[in-house]
């Protein structure tokens, strides 16, 4: 089955959404572990809030994986045709650093004051992770062949 700019299109908006959901329940799970050790040594209560927060984040995760899934679908249908796979694929981390660092940052700042660099730092890695993540299966469905 030959797929075209939209079912590529519609896929990286689909693994978008799956993508911010999975990060967003990482990063709120492992931002309460790192900050709940630095600024209480570990209390029994950090194990408590770590949960909650993993759900927040996935929420957070799944609202910003489908902001950025509107995006990048529009990136997909728009420039592949002009530019080519690879270039989009290069494109698709900065789309997903670009979404999510301006808000972690607001997080931070709005948090405890051991937060502004660790909400950032852990949002920052696993989005950056997701994106490749997501631009090598682009990259891969675009080319028809295994991408190393």
């Amino acid at each position: 089955m030959v797929r075209d700019v939209r079912h590529r299109a519609a896929e990286v908006f689909g693994e978008s959404a799956a993508c911010g959901y999975v990060t967003g329940l990482a990063a709120g799970f492992a931002v309460v572990v790192i900050g709940g050790l630095i600024e209480r040594g570990g209390d029994v209560i950090v194990v408590l809030y770590a949960p909650v927060y993993a759900g927040i984040g996935g929420g957070f995760g799944l609202v910003l994986g489908l902001l950025g899934g509107i995006v990048l679908y529009a990136l997909v249908r728009l420039a592949e045709p002009r530019f080519g796979a690879r270039a989009v694929a290069r494109l698709i981390p900065v789309v997903g650093l670009c979404m999510t660092i301006p808000l972690a940052i607001a997080v931070g700042l709005w948090s405890h004051t051991s937060w502004i660099a660790i909400v950032p730092a852990v949002v920052g890695a696993l989005t950056l992770a997701g994106t490749l993540v997501i631009a090598h299966r682009y990259l891969r469905k675009a080319e028809g062949t295994r991408v190393h």
